[in-house]
């Protein structure tokens, strides 16, 4: 990977944890869905996804996208980005601050 490719993560996960964590500070407005059984999603979930994979494919238009919420992004470049958006959504909902 690129220093220009790491440069660029490591300020988008800054960037998309504290965009994810406005959200924390109100859950009690959260609109939260189940997608299965103990999977649930938030719009904190997708509306963080989203703001991911828009960085990305403003900055890597070539590069592919796969994400949980999303359907995947085939690019034609050697690079694909893999999109967990919140990584512990029950315990983010939950208030329980082990989640990333």
């Amino acid at each position: 990977m690129s220093q220009d490719r790491f440069t660029f993560a490591n300020a988008l996960v800054k960037r998309a944890g504290a965009f994810a964590h406005e959200y924390y500070t109100r859950l009690e407005t959260l609109n939260i869905e189940s997608k299965g059984h103990q999977d649930m999603v938030s719009e904190a979930d997708r509306d963080t996804e989203i703001l991911v994979r828009n960085a990305i494919a403003e900055a890597f238009p070539d590069d592919t996208i796969v994400g949980e919420e999303g359907d995947p992004k085939q690019g034609t470049s050697e690079y694909t980005w893999i999109i967990d958006p919140i990584d512990g959504t029950a315990n983010f909902v939950s208030s329980i601050p082990q989640c990333a």
